[in-house]
């Protein structure tokens, strides 16, 4: 947590990097629904290494992963508003 902004890193394959943005964003969300952080937006990075290294990473607001876990918008209009 630095400047407003959570970052979560995660080591994974090149092939499912859509739905391992997912799952970062969605627990992202429902971690912030049980503490008291104030955050303004989501990072993930996701770390991966097929035969050359590589990483990916996406942000979100925290009102649009909140939106996300709470089930107000499907997994298509996330990536829709977040733009990937």
């Amino acid at each position: 947590f630095q400047n407003g902004i959570i970052r979560l890193k995660l080591d994974g394959r090149r092939t499912n990097i859509k739905s391992q943005m997912l799952l970062g964003f969605y627990s992202s969300g429902l971690a912030l629904s049980r503490v008291d952080i104030h955050c303004r937006e989501i990072e993930i990075v996701i770390h991966y290494n097929v035969k050359t290294r590589g990483q990916v990473s996406a942000r979100a607001s925290a009102e649009e992963v909140m939106n996300l876990s709470q089930g107000r918008l499907s997994s298509e209009q996330f990536f829709i508003q977040i733009g990937y």
